[in-house]
Order: C-alpha cells, then structure tokens, then sequence
C-alpha cells in the first residue's frame, strides 16, 4: 500500500516516484504539485525531464505555481518555469504574455543575465505561432 509520504519527490533520481505520480494522472495529484514543481529548478535533473511533460498538460492547474516562481527572486527557476510556459495550452500560457512581454522589453540585470528576457522572447514567439495556426 502507497502513502501520501511514498508519493513525495525528494530526490533528483525518483523517476519511479514521479512516473507513480503520472500514472495517477489529474485531480489526483492535485495535491502534490507544488513538490513536482519544486523539480523542475534545474531541467539537466532526470526527474525533471520526467515531470515537465506532464506539468505543462496540466495547463490552468499549474499556472498559480508557475505564478509563484515568477514572483520569486530564483531566476534560474524561472528561466525553466517560462520554458515550461511554452508548452502550456494558449489559455493558460496567455496568462503570463503580460510577464513576458516585460521580460524582453524591459529586463533587470539579474534576468538579462540569466537570459530570461531571452528564453522569454521564445515563449512568445510560439505563442504568437500558435495564435496563427
């Protein structure tokens, strides 16, 4: 028998926790989506590689914790929140085009820095692609 504690990624090699919470699929990993999300801070983890995917089919569930990574000061999580942004449905990633739309005209240094304006650029260029198609 699985506990909730089971299902709790703790390390950046639990791909079988994170395939358990896939499988269980939408609303009932509603709960643990903020720990998934913790995950996906750096891309190169291979649990990450796992949970992005299915993290951006979630859409309107994720956006109010992809919110929270871009209100805070981690920019490198960011950088793959508006990765992650890109492979959202367009009513979820509209959302955000405001926050975009900043990053690439109007960037801190630190978000220059870590490219945020530019991976930003992207996110809107494939959601201007997909307004078209």
């Amino acid at each position: 028998m699985c506990t909730e504690d089971d299902l709790l990624i703790r390390s950046k090699f639990a791909v079988d926790r994170a395939d358990r919470l896939i499988e269980m699929g939408y609303p009932r990993v509603a709960p643990y989506i903020p720990n998934m999300m913790e995950w996906i801070q750096d891309m190169n983890w291979p649990v990450a590689q796992k949970l992005a995917p299915f993290l951006a089919s979630l859409g309107q569930a994720i956006v109010p914790e992809i919110q929270k990574v871009l209100d805070g000061d981690d920019m490198i999580w960011k950088y793959w929140c508006i990765s992650l942004i890109r492979d959202l449905d367009s009513g979820s990633a509209e959302v955000f085009r405001s926050e975009l739309e900043r990053l690439v005209s109007n960037p801190t240094d630190s978000e220059h820095y870590e490219e945020l304006d530019e991976v930003a650029a992207i996110a809107l260029a494939s959601m201007d692609e997909r307004k078209l198609s």
